[in-house]
Order: structure tokens, then C-alpha cells, then sequence
């Protein structure tokens, strides 16, 4: 297998973010490819500032699988190489592959003498001339011409995204003198269309879509850039000719302008939209969440992709239609490009000429006429991206070269060349960079950028080449994708304009004085995202603020509605007029970032089930932009909650039930505040709900110490502590509560029970367990039988079982004196270590680290009170023993009590059946008690 260094676009669709586009698609598919057949990969993932917003000098690590990827801004691979460099001697690659025109034209300057594969994606001098035409002036095309030469001059092998750019890339080699002697009869191109990968095809093959209704809304989508091949102006008039004949017809869009490109085609598109008299039959959402698309992909019914005529479209591909047909969207479109001829020829689409608008409406409303079709023609859509649009299939050539990568023959013929942009065509390149930023930003702004662009080239120029950025420390593990919300922003706010008396909604935002600015500005930028916008939001500032994170304050909160921004210091939180006078609140601390269906989700579980307390599930997320797996969180329990802070971060409860401490809100952790806070709720409340769902992602530092994430950990061990000591206090709980055994743990322990205890051997005589119950329970009675001892507490163990530390019988008596239990069993394990017996509980792991109910207590060791045994003794045998102990468990919760399992208390188990079925729940059921 070859170790291979790509070089490609970012962001990945796995990672959270907004800016979801082809490039960076096509470099994953290339990257992971490569490494599912085998091959050890390191991707650099190139970031754009103007784009997505990435810093300058930012690197971040992750692994994925068998990929490395280094997320970095493109000026450390020309201004400041030297990571780049260090990471490919590191490597040691047999090959470099370049993904897309730019990422490729990096490449050259790393590829040195190794096998060099330049994917060139779409035609450059097409989307030159496109370009052009955007921007009213051929100046521009130099600056595309720069960048591709060098790739033809150097390559060893092509791959383009249709059979049509092959033919052209062949004439282009052609051109600058790579077609030679040396090389006749060497295929340099290969076409590789655009694909959609497994994950891709499972995730979205799995959407949840209902058959439409007739005379039900028809939602069309369009998703993606508004790129400078589309035509506004011709899908406006397709839209707007739909609408007059079909009142059932609503468009939803997703994308928009795409900043440091192109921005004219999305806002003329808004202007007229805004002037349409049919305004309120279209949706545009904007960019999203690349988790969000599959939700307007389940709600649509239909996508439309309106290309006006260029050459561009003849050589290019149109990778968003991929999206649609694994999502088994039936597609209105151009003829055009390459996939275009081909989704037509295969049934999954309509297709009208560029230009014609009355024929695009058309073939919409043959769809929105004819059900029974376009559910057809998605299906054959989803067919095609399975089969022939896969992305294992499509690579297979990259494959095959990738097993022995090869230097192009006839080496003598490569043509050097020595190209400069004149000043003319650079000052006139960076002017409209400057227009365009004023455009966006503003003239402060951009006058910022190019002050900080013109120094760092300098720095960069002055000797600052031996600088190494360091990444952030690699995260090893296999990254799902974030979760999609369970409905589109354009269906949230159907349903919920729908609800009369809708509960009204507070965010209290929790800012430390050490939260990053960066991060303050994400919080409060994925709140001006929700769905459901009808909340208020507070910002209360818990310290001393530093001028940095004040100035982000004000400049984020500017962004958002009704914000108001306090200091705890100045005012009781609590009782902010906007926390008291709406129905629910919900505690953030900085650094949590909302799902953008969070609150729609709450207010709708509010409205829908009355809680008095909401919780959900979350994911953790830093530098990397790569989320963690899930976690999952149990239902609701008070006695897990005591024993850690499983609730946050996105906790959600009445008004009424909302307080905070003042003095903890300026000393503590916002982890610790929000645990607290929503401990207190449910003292006075078992109206818990918990929300099976992705709600937050909650930010962690990777750039942070060793020292400073255990120091942290340990203040909000210790405050997470102190509350849960609180909570005992104030419901007058007779137990104390201490450290648990692993850090985020607390041990809660109840008083045992006044009177002398026994334990009770039954089964067969055995010498060895016998030895192990007095070695660790000294000064206890231990009898054979019940009527041999008078004890008043009584604990059952199988002569099969063996005590293996002192401690394990105190244990079982603490939690039996809790009010309302009746039997208490310990953790079996067996020899190994391996868990035997857990409550039944073993593949919930939270469930394992602090006492909690069972259905019916093990048969191999139980703690109980005398007076439940009604004065008989119990079965010798073991699934006897079960039996017995089901009838009395019914017997036990008619009268209001329960049996509880405790991992503090854990013996050996040398049974030979062990537990398997006589323990089961289900054995509790349909017996008659006695």
C-alpha cells in the first residue's frame, strides 16, 4: 500500500459548518477513497478566510479512519510552508494528488520528483470566461491561466468531471507542449465524474419522506451557490410562472452568494423575489448547517438547477444534483451539462433548454400534477447514485494508479515556464478583492484585512519562514456527522405559526471572564440561527470582563434580537424581567452552540407535553471543527442526578423553577451553575422530560494545558460536589455525599438502617465462600438458614459467589435504609472481572456508576428486611430462588417500593449458568403473587 499526500478543499461534510460545497466533496471522496482501499493519506484541507471566515495562521489535526487532515489556510502553503513541509518529510509519500485546480497548483510546489495526479474539476478557462462576464472584464483571466499552467506543465496523470473536459484538458496539454514523442500513446486524462460516497447514500437514503397528499404544499428546492453559470432571472420567471398556475407550488433555497466570488446572481435573484407577488410562497433560508440540508432534502418534493448557456456547462458538472438524487428528489433542470443528458436519458429528471422558462415550469407542474411520477423518478434517481454515481466505482482509475504510482513518460518534453502577472492585472485584481470586502464588511473591516494581509506578506517575506504553526492535538476517532434537525427552518415555522398560546422563551447565557472572544461571538451567532425566533436573550457577564471579550460581546449581541446584556454584579439574575415573565428559560453556558432546531424543538415539546423540566443529548466539538461521537443521555432519574451532572448542557424549565445562586454565579464554573440551577428545578418537580436528541454542541479547547483541563475539571468536580451536598440539605435526605470512585463522579451515602444485619449462605456448603464472607465482613453473623438467625436485616448470598473486598455489605445496608427500597443487589462479576450481573443494565453504562431501579434483585446475593420474607425460607436453588423473588417484587411495588442494584457492592460469581434468562425482567411479569 502507498503512502499518499492530497491536497484539497475544506470544509469536510462531516464537520460543522454552514459552507458545504463540490470542491471540498470531491477532496473527501478522494482522500477517503484511497484510504478505505488500504492506503495510509494525509490531507491538507485548504481553508478560505474570505469564505468560511478561517484565520490566517490556523492548522488544526483530526484523523478520520486512515486519514490525517490538516486544516490550514492557504497562505501557510505559499507564504509560510514550512508545516506543509514538515508533515511531507514526515510522511515520506510515494505520490501527491491534487484535488480541484487551486489545491493542485499547491501541490506542485510539494510534489517534487514524486508521482504528481492533478484532479482539475470543471474546466478553469470555462469558469474563467464565466467569471468574466460577472465581473464586466477579461482582466481577470490571466490570474485563472497562472494557476492552471503550472499543473498541465508538471502532472504525470489528469482527471477531469466529464467526458467533455477530458477532450478539452487533452487539447490543453496539447497547447503548452506536454503532447510529445516521449509520451505518444500514453492516455494522460482520465474522466471522473462526481460522486456521492456510502455515508452519503446512507444517510440520506434513510430520510424520513411521506407520499404527498393532493392538493398538499409541492416545496421546490434549490441548494448550493448561486453561482455565475445560473440564471437568476430565468428561475425567477419559472418560479413565478408555477406559482400562478399551481397555488400548491413554494420554493425553498438554501445557499446563497458566495462572498470572494460571486455575489451579483443571489441579489438580483432576492430582488426580485422581494417585488414578486407571490413573496410569501418562497424560502430563503440562506447558507445552513451542512447537518441541516438533509431535513430540507426530507421536506422538499422536487430540486431545480437553472443554468443559463456557457461553456462552462458543457464541460462542467453539477455535483448539488447528486445530493438530490440519493435523497430520491426527482430533478427539473437545463440541458446542458454532462449529467444533465444523462439523468434525462435515464428518466430521473426534466429537462428543458437554457433560456426557456415557460418549459421549466412546466415540467413542474407535470411533477406536482403527476404524484405517481415524480415518486418514479426519485426512485430511479437513488438507483443511479447507488449504482453508477457511487464513489468506489467512480474512482476506480485513482485506484488502480494509486497501487503503483508512476512518473508520466517522455519527462524531456515538460515545459518550463516562467510566468509573472503584471502589475496592471495584480492592482486590479486586489481593487475588486477591496470592493468586494467594503461590500460585505464595510470599510473599517476590510481596511483591517489588508492591513494585516500586507503586513503578514512582509513578515513572511522578511525572514519569519522558520515560524512552525503547531496543530491542535489530534482527535482518533471515527467522526459521525452531526445530526440533522427533524424538520426543515421552512416547516418548523409552519407548524408553529399554527399553535395558539405558544409557551415564550428566555436563553440566559453564562460568560466567564476566560471565555475566548471567539468563542462568545459562536454562541450568540448560533442562537441568531433558530428556527423559532420569538426568545429573548440575556448575557450575563460572571467577572471582571476583559476589553477583548467585551468588545465581542457588543459586536455579537448586535446580530440578535431583544439581547440585554448584565453583570452579575449589578443584578439579580434570576429575576431579569425577561427570565421571570417568560414561561420557560434555558441556561447556556459560553461555548454551548445550539442545534439551529434547539429551541423550536423545545418550545414545541413545551407546547406539546407540558414538562416542567426538558433535557436533551449532545456532542462535544473544538478546534477541528470535527464533532465527537454522541452522547447519549439517560432518561430521568433523581438518584442519577445526585451522583453526576448528566442533564447539560441544554437544560430547559419553567420560570417558575429557575433560580440562581448570586454567589455561586461569580465564583463557580458555568458547567457547575447550570447543573446547579437545574438540580434545584427538580426538588420541586419529578416532571422531567428527557429529549432523545442532538441539541448542543458543547466547545472544548484543545489548545488548553494538561494542567489547566485537569484544574478545571477538578473546580467543577468540586462545585458539582457541593451542590449535590446542598440538595441533601434542603431535602432533608439523611445521607452524606463524597468523591466518587472516577473523576465526574459523586458517591452518594445514605445512612443504614438501625438494628444487626446477617448475612445468610444458601445453596450447597462451600468452603471458599464461606472464608470470603468472614475475611471481609468480621464481627457479622453468618448463618445457613433464616430461622438459625434473628437479625432484622437480612442478606441473601449463593454459596457460588465469592467477597473479594471489605466494604461490599456496607454498601448493600446504605442503600437499603433509603425510604420506599426494598432490596438491594450488588454488581456480579465473574472471575475475569468481566460483569456478570448489572442490574440488567449493562449495555446503559451511565446506569453503572450509581445505584439505580431494577426490576427484580438478583437471585445470587440480596439485602432485605426480614418482615418481606413473610417468615418462610427462601428457594436454595438458584432460578427457584428468581422465581421466589419475582412474586414478591409485585408484591414490593403495589405497595410503593423498589429494588435497586449497586455497583458499590460487587462480588464474584463461579455459577456455572451464571445469569442468563431466570434473571430477566420478564420474569417479573404475569406472575400471580401469592
Amino acid at each position: 500500500m502507498s503512502r499518499i499526500a492530497v491536497f484539497g478543499f475544506g470544509p469536510m461534510r462531516w464537520e460543522a459548518s454552514s459552507r458545504l460545497f463540490a470542491l471540498a466533496l470531491r477532496t473527501w471522496h478522494f482522500a477517503s477513497t484511497l484510504a478505505e482501499a488500504g492506503h495510509d493519506v494525509a490531507l491538507f484541507a485548504i481553508r478560505s478566510g474570505g469564505f468560511e471566515g478561517w484565520p490566517d495562521d490556523k492548522v488544526t489535526e483530526t484523523r478520520r479512519g486512515r486519514v490525517t487532515v490538516y486544516s490550514l489556510s492557504e497562505h501557510l502553503c505559499h507564504e509560510n510552508p514550512g508545516f506543509v513541509l514538515d508533515r511531507m518529510a514526515a510522511l515520506r509519500p510515494h505520490a501527491v494528488v491534487g484535488v480541484n485546480r487551486d489545491p493542485a497548483a499547491i501541490a506542485v510546489n510539494f510534489a517534487r520528483d514524486l508521482p504528481f495526479w492533478a484532479d482539475i474539476n470543471g474546466d478553469p478557462m470555462a469558469e474563467a470566461q464565466v467569471k468574466a462576464r460577472a465581473i464586466g472584464g477579461d482582466w481577470n483571466i490571466n490570474d485563472w491561466y497562472r494557476k492552471l499552467v503550472p499543473v498541465l506543465a508538471r502532472a504525470d496523470h489528469f482527471s477531469t468531471c466529464s467526458r467533455a473536459q477530458r477532450h478539452a484538458l487533452l487539447a490543453e496539454l496539447g497547447m503548452i507542449g506536454r503532447l510529445t514523442s516521449g509520451n505518444d500513446g500514453y492516455d494522460f486524462v482520465t474522466a471522473i465524474p462526481n460522486s456521492v460516497d456510502d455515508e452519503e447514500l446512507d444517510a440520506l437514503g434513510r430520510l424520513p419522506r411521506s407520499p404527498r397528499q393532493p392538493g398538499a404544499p409541492f416545496v421546490l428546492l434549490w441548494s448550493g451557490g448561486y453561482n455565475t453559470w445560473m440564471d437568476p432571472t430565468v428561475l425567477f420567471e419559472a418560479l413565478e410562472l408555477g406559482m400562478a398556475q399551481h397555488p400548491e407550488l413554494r420554493f425553498v433555497s438554501t445557499g446563497g452568494e458566495i462572498p470572494g466570488h460571486h455575489l451579483d446572481a443571489y441579489r438580483d435573484f432576492e430582488r426580485r423575489v422581494a417585488r414578486s407577488r407571490f413573496r410569501d410562497r418562497f424560502e430563503l433560508a440562506g447558507w445552513v448547517q451542512t447537518a441541516e440540508l438533509p431535513a430540507y432534502y426530507a421536506g422538499a418534493h422536487a430540486a431545480i438547477l437553472v443554468d443559463r448557456f456557457s461553456v462552462e456547462g458543457v464541460l462542467g458538472a453539477r455535483t448539488r444534483s447528486l445530493d438530490w438524487l440519493a435523497a430520491g428528489l426527482p430533478i427539473v433542470m437545463t440541458r446542458l451539462s454532462e449529467i444533465s443528458l444523462e439523468l434525462e436519458a435515464a428518466g430521473a429528471a426534466l429537462v428543458a433548454e437554457c433560456g426557456d422558462a415557460a418549459a421549466l415550469a412546466r415540467a413542474v407542474g407535470r411533477l406536482i400534477e403527476d404524484p405517481a411520477d415524480a415518486a418514479r423518478r426519485g426512485q430511479l434517481g437513488r438507483a443511479l447514485a447507488q449504482d453508477r454515481y457511487r464513489a468506489s466505482r467512480q474512482l476506480e482509475p485513482l485506484l488502480a494508479w494509486a497501487e503503483a504510482p508512476q512518473r508520466a513518460p517522455g519527462l524531456e518534453g515538460r515545459v518550463e515556464l516562467e510566468w509573472k502577472p503584471g502589475l496592471l492585472t495584480s492592482a486590479r485584481t486586489h481593487a475588486t478583492l477591496v470592493r468586494s470586502g467594503i461590500s460585505e464588511r464595510g470599510v473599517a473591516a476590510t481596511a483591517k484585512s489588508v492591513g494585516q494581509a500586507v503586513f503578514r506578506k512582509l513578515k513572511n517575506r522578511v525572514g519569519a519562514t522558520s515560524v512552525r504553526v503547531l496543530p491542535s492535538p489530534a482527535v482518533d476517532h471515527e467522526t459521525p456527522p452531526l445530526a440533522s434537525p427533524r424538520r426543515a427552518a421552512f416547516q418548523w415555522r409552519e407548524l408553529l405559526a399554527g399553535v395558539r398560546d405558544l409557551p415564550t422563551l428566555a436563553v440566559l447565557v453564562l460568560v466567564r471572564p476566560d471565555t475566548p472572544p471567539h468563542v462568545l461571538r459562536w454562541t450568540l451567532e448560533q442562537l441568531s440561527l433558530q428556527y423559532f425566533d420569538e426568545f429573548s436573550v440575556v448575557v450575563a457577564e460572571t467577572g471582571n470582563t476583559p476589553p477583548a471579550l467585551a468588545e465581542a460581546l457588543q459586536q455579537a449581541t448586535q446580530t440578535l434580537k431583544r439581547v440585554d446584556a448584565v453583570h452579575v454584579r449589578d443584578v439579580d439574575v434570576s429575576h431579569h424581567h425577561s427570565l421571570a415573565t417568560s414561561d420557560y428559560v434555558v441556561a447556556l453556558a459560553a461555548g454551548t452552540l445550539l442545534r439551529p432546531d434547539t429551541l423550536a424543538e423545545l418550545v414545541w415539546t413545551a407546547h406539546e407535553a407540558a414538562p416542567d423540566v426538558i433535557y436533551g443529548d449532545e456532542q462535544e466539538i473544538d478546534e477541528t471543527n470535527v464533532p465527537t461521537p454522541e452522547v447519549r443521555k439517560p432518561d430521568w432519574s433523581r438518584d442519577l442526578l445526585l451522583s453526576r451532572a448528566f442533564m447539560g448542557p441544554v437544560v430547559c424549565c419553567r420560570s417558575a423553577f429557575f433560580e440562581l445562586d448570586p454567589d455561586h454565579v461569580a465564583r463557580w464554573q458555568s458547567e457547575a451553575i447550570v447543573h446547579e440551577t437545574f438540580l434545584k428545578a427538580t426538588e420541586r418537580t419529578n416532571d422531567v422530560f428527557h429529549l432523545p436528541l442532538v441539541l448542543a454542541l458543547s466547545w472544548r479547547s484543545q489548545h488548553d494545558t494538561e494542567a489547566v483541563r485537569i484544574e478545571r475539571a477538578r473546580q467543577v468536580g468540586q462545585q458539582t460536589l457541593e451542590a449535590t451536598r446542598d440538595t441533601l440539605w434542603r431535602v432533608g435526605a439523611n445521607a452524606r455525599a463524597e468523591r466518587g470512585l472516577r473523576p465526574g463522579l459523586i458517591r452518594v451515602r445514605h445512612c443504614a438502617p438501625s438494628g444487626r444485619a446477617a448475612i445468610v449462605m444458601l445453596g450447597p456448603p462451600s468452603e471458599r465462600c464461606l472464608s470470603s464472607l468472614r475475611r471481609t465482613c468480621a464481627d457479622v453473623e453468618i448463618a445457613k438458614r433464616i430461622d438459625a438467625t434473628d437479625a432484622r436485616w437480612l442478606v441473601l448470598v449463593d454459596s457460588s459467589t465469592e467477597a473479594f473486598q471489605p466494604g461490599w455489605l456496607e454498601a448493600l445496608l446504605e442503600e437499603l435504609g433509603r425510604d420506599g427500597v426494598a432490596a438491594v443487589s450488588p454488581k456480579l462479576l465473574h472471575p475475569n472481572g468481566a460483569t456478570a450481573w448489572a442490574g440488567d443494565a449493562g449495555e446503559t453504562p451511565w446506569l453503572g456508576n450509581v445505584a439505580h431501579e431494577v426490576p427484580l434483585p438478583s437471585a445470587f446475593c440480596v439485602a432485605l428486611p426480614r418482615s418481606l420474607l413473610s417468615g418462610r425460607n427462601v428457594p436454595r436453588e438458584p432460578a427457584a430462588r428468581a422465581q421466589w423473588l419475582a412474586r414478591r417484587a409485585i408484591r414490593w411495588y403495589e405497595k410503593g417500593q423498589r429494588a435497586l442494584y449497586t455497583p458499590f457492592s460487587a462480588l464474584f460469581l463461579h455459577a456455572a449458568h451464571v445469569m442468563k434468562d431466570n434473571e430477566r425482567p420478564e420474569h417479573a411479569r404475569g406472575l400471580d403473587a401469592e
